[in-house]
């Protein structure tokens, strides 16, 4: 990271990823959840919490790269759990290094650890491109985005908390007009604005009536089921990106 080449004989890359894999281990453990290091059927998940079937892999970006990993290992990976009941979260070390807060925020969320408002007591508005970007960089672990064409945010107490983002583009198609993507959607850091997706989406589908809205699920962390509760289906799979 930072373009910072370490040498690998006084720092040794297994015991650099353990270091930040236990890092990872002990901010989980610290809300009194038991975890354990479970191998099943040969495959062995890094941080397991049997109480809620959740795994957490540490992905380390040299023993993970495409140079010793094949580009479905982690893929293959992810559905050979779900098919026994486990749901994976895949975190990589290079977002561990440079959005830690992120991470924590989103494993929060994933614990029920978050603080909870309701959407009903947020106020509904359009939001500009460079405050919603601003908002993305501090809360979104993709950060920031060039072709927002929409943005619509939940305010508490004059206070954005909640954001969702459409453009037009289907990967790097755009699209006609009427054909919407929803591309970026998020909360403010350690909260959970308990039905801000659905209030958003119904506020844009009744001001903008699209034809249709597509998205994409990030397979480290979602199994979809916010696009299911909003009435999304699905279409297809995206293979897995090389890098």
């Amino acid at each position: 990271n930072n373009n910072i080449r370490l040498c690998t004989i006084c720092n040794e890359i297994n015991t650099l990823e353990s270091h930040k894999e236990n890092e990872l281990k002990e901010f989980i453990e610290s809300f009194n959840i038991i975890t354990e290091k479970r191998r099943f059927d040969k495959k062995e998940i890094d941080i397991y919490i049997p109480d809620m079937n959740i795994g957490f892999e540490f992905n380390g970006v040299y023993w993970h790269s495409t140079e010793y990993k094949d580009k479905n290992y982690h893929l293959n990976k992810t559905e050979y759990f779900k098919s026994i009941g486990i749901r994976t979260i895949h975190i990589w070390e290079d977002d561990w290094d440079n959005k830690k807060d992120i991470i924590k925020s989103q494993i929060k969320n994933l614990l029920n650890l978050s603080k909870g408002i309701g959407a009903r007591k947020c106020d509904i508005r359009e939001v500009t491109n460079s405050e919603a970007n601003k908002f993305y960089n501090n809360n979104h672990i993709q950060g920031s985005y060039n072709g927002i064409k929409k943005s619509i945010g939940l305010y508490y107490k004059e206070e954005l908390v909640c954001l969702m983002s459409f453009d037009n583009f289907e990967g790097r198609i755009k699209m006609d007009n009427n054909s919407w993507n929803l591309s970026r959607y998020c909360s403010k850091l350690n909260h959970n604005i308990q039905g801000g997706a659905s209030k958003i989406l119904k506020y844009f589908t009744k001001n903008y009536k699209p034809e249709r809205i597509i998205s994409y699920a990030d397979n480290d962390w979602s199994e979809g089921g916010l696009y299911k509760k909003l009435g999304f289906k699905e279409i297809n799979k995206s293979k897995p990106e090389i890098g």
